[in-house]
């Protein structure tokens, strides 16, 4: 777990993926449940005892699968196939398959027979936590219905797998690389200092996704290099590497179609 701010906490399942909670004076938000080999429920009783809205920023795997320890869960209505899919037998035999290989124990039979939370379409975008708020904005790209949340009382934002310190956006329900950057240029016009992503227990600073924005230009994305990462999805993956390290993945023939 790490503190984050007052209230703000970033908790890492035993895969190695990131989910925050956010506790106000009254109730408490839940952004991901990571992949789910982990009582995600317990561990956010063990840190609050407030009554939790659970909302995924999208339905991959690695931020759907916790949602089997919950009753429900709210995402955007895009993103209901992807939960559909992600949730189902195949991903969750690929976790467990990913899980042994990092000598991980899981319940084989208790994971693929626990049945995924109803999923609930979300019908606003800002929750009153009582001293701390929660403002959701869908920022298509990753997946279609990819949102980003700002908690404007830390000045914070939140990305969901729109941006990582390596960025995916090759999967077959990912939107053309244009799309992801053009939400993440619209994030800009958010009042956040601050950014958490998913796939990393560091706290990184607005330039951080500034200047990743500024180097992916078009003419990198045209020059992109490939590589096999798309293999397991038939997709032509290329990618662009920015000055301080940081890589975005996508699909080429999407982002520039023959």
């Amino acid at each position: 777990m790490h503190d984050v701010f007052p209230g703000v906490f970033h908790l890492e399942d035993r895969m190695g993926v990131h989910m925050t909670l956010l506790t106000g004076q009254n109730s408490a938000v839940l952004f991901d449940t990571g992949y789910g080999i982990d009582d995600v429920a317990a561990m956010v009783r063990e840190i609050t005892p407030l009554p939790v809205t659970v909302i995924l920023s999208h339905a991959h795997h690695d931020h759907a699968l916790g949602c089997r320890w919950f009753q429900e869960v709210f995402l955007h209505p895009a993103e209901l196939p992807v939960y559909r899919t992600y949730t189902g037998d195949f991903w969750r035999k690929s976790v467990l398959a990913n899980a042994a290989g990092k000598g991980i124990s899981v319940s084989e039979e208790t994971f693929l027979s626990s049945p995924a939370a109803k999923p609930v379409v979300l019908e606003k975008t800002a929750f009153d936590l009582g001293g701390m708020s929660v403002l959701l904005q869908h920022s298509p790209g990753h997946t279609p219905g990819s949102m980003t949340a700002l908690i404007p009382e830390h000045r914070l934002l939140l990305t969901g797998d729109d941006w990582n310190p390596v960025t995916w956006c090759f999967f077959p329900e990912a939107l053309p690389v244009q799309s992801l950057l053009s939400s993440l240029r619209a994030v800009l016009s958010l009042p956040f200092d601050s950014v958490l992503c998913p796939h990393s227990g560091e706290l990184f600073h607005r330039h951080d996704l500034e200047s990743f924005l500024d180097s992916i230009t078009e003419d990198a994305l045209k020059n992109a290099v490939p590589t096999d990462l798309g293999g397991r999805f038939g997709v032509d993956a290329r990618m662009v590497e920015t000055p301080d390290g940081r890589q975005l993945h996508f699909d080429y023939l999407k982002a520039f179609p023959h």
